[in-house]
């Protein structure tokens, strides 16, 4: 495999349309930033069919194969990092849609707040955000604002404040008038506001980063394979070399090691190992406004806490989703887009907190839909062994924000290393098995409790 040569490395700016992705026009908005990736001229394995690279695993010994079910951010990295080993074991990433993303990661608005209240959770999303800043153009540091009116909502600023500050992270209060400079068609000056500024936090091209880890693990020799997979069976104990065997549509592959990634579709698939888990797939209304000229002033990403409303600037057009709603419950199919219709009088709601000028641009026409991601009943991931089935790892549930933290805490973990001691404690926060014997009802009402939640200011544990 050679790469392109661009300047003095193998990654550089292109100015080019991704013709691998699926040409509707949603799908189109949501690629339009990727500009600027590592492009890996194909080699003879590259340019092999699914059907071919699986006939090839086929003929391959099993018997230290690490397979990573599901090619979004966290398994993407997973593969990454798994790769950068000394003596790498073989390692296979598989993905129902690696040539037309369909999962959280390929819709997700790229918001990226470190700060929560959770400590465990800023520890990832800070070590995340420096991952992030290591690929060309993935993570853009354009900051992150908060405002508050009420006097509640302006304490609560002053107190996040502080949390920022105890965790290392830049954040400073600022009146209404400074926050109408730096996020002008967002917020207009009044006489009662507050905001936060996170000058660190940014916003995250998670399909680009995505794609960045896959070209790099694929440069190590991780093959990357199109398949659905619908179980995984563990096969008796005395299979030690390979235990475990995934059905996939092309046929089943063995694997000495299994590392679970595949977000809001978890809990579906470990059903096949009678194991419960609550990750529970919500639909999330965003949209996004219409196109118009690229400002000059880059603006940050911005949250109205009390209203739960957020924005960002994508560059040719606006975003913005709304939390201000009843959660609702998805049913993963075939992508994380859900199939019900956006509620209107959600996203109307979330432009009236707008500038008079962006909220007239952005309301007609806007383009709305209904993602889906993934939450807890304590909004911690799930990361690390499965107790009892020695080779099986999960690392589910894992936002955007925390995506490349976690994935190189689970990768540290299977490939043996020494682990320091927070990364031990971030193991037990994290445990794939810490509601067992629950009630799965009581525990998706509690998790539901937390969308409306998303940066922990109530303790859901």
């Amino acid at each position: 495999m050679r790469k392109v040569p661009v300047s003095t490395r193998s990654s550089g700016t292109f100015s080019t349309w991704l013709q691998f992705i699926r040409s509707s026009s949603l799908i189109d908005i949501i690629y339009y930033n990727i500009t600027s990736i590592t492009i890996l001229l194909p080699s003879d394995n590259m340019a092999k069919s699914a059907s071919e690279i699986f006939n090839d695993l086929q003929q391959q010994s099993p018997t230290d194969r690490t397979v990573i079910i599901g090619g979004g951010i966290v398994g993407s990295a997973l593969a990454y990092y798994l790769s950068q080993n000394e003596t790498p074991s073989q390692i296979v990433l598989i993905d129902a849609s690696q040539s037309h993303p369909q999962g959280s990661t390929a819709f997700a608005p790229g918001f990226v707040g470190q700060l929560n209240s959770i400590s465990h959770l800023t520890q990832v999303a800070k070590e995340s955000v420096k991952a992030y800043h290591k690929i060309p153009g993935a993570f853009d540091p354009v900051g992150g604002l908060e405002i508050a009116r009420a006097e509640a909502g302006i304490a609560e600023l002053h107190h996040r404040r502080e949390l920022a500050h105890a965790a290392g992270l830049p954040a400073d209060i600022i009146s209404s008038e400074e926050a109408s400079k730096i996020a002008p068609h967002f917020h207009a000056q009044d006489s009662q506001s507050q905001a936060l500024f996170f000058s660190s936090d940014g916003t995250a091209n998670a399909p680009k980063i995505a794609q960045c880890y896959q070209a790099e693990a694929k440069a190590k020799g991780v093959v990357v394979l199109e398949a659905k997979v619908s179980s995984i069976a563990s096969k008796s104990s005395n299979s030690v070399d390979c235990p475990f065997s995934i059905t996939t549509d092309l046929g089943n592959l063995e694997a000495k090691r299994v590392i679970i990634a595949t977000g809001i579709w978890t809990q579906e698939l470990l059903k096949s190992l009678d194991i419960v888990l609550p990750i529970i797939p919500v639909a999330h209304p965003y949209a996004y406004g219409p196109s118009r000229p690229i400002r000059d002033i880059k603006q940050p990403f911005i949250r109205w806490p009390e209203r739960h409303i957020y924005a960002r600037d994508h560059g040719e057009f606006d975003g913005f989703g709304s939390y201000d709603h009843k959660p609702s419950v998805g049913v993963p199919d075939k992508t994380a887009l859900c199939d019900r219709v956006t509620e209107s009088a959600i996203l109307d709601s979330a432009l009236s907190v707008f500038g008079n000028s962006t909220q007239r641009h952005s309301k007609t026409p806007y383009q709305g839909f209904n993602s889906m991601f993934s939450i807890t009943p304590d909004s911690l991931p799930f990361a690390g062994a499965v107790p009892n089935i020695p080779g099986l790892f999960v690392a589910a549930a894992v936002w955007i924000t925390h995506g490349a933290g976690v994935a190189r805490l689970v990768a540290d973990l299977v490939s043996g290393k020494s682990l320091v001691e927070e990364d031990q404690e971030m193991l037990k926060a994290f445990d794939v098995m810490r509601f067992a014997g629950q009630d799965p009802m009581v525990l998706e009402r509690r998790a539901l409790v937390t969308y409306n939640d998303i940066y922990n200011k109530e303790d859901h544990r």
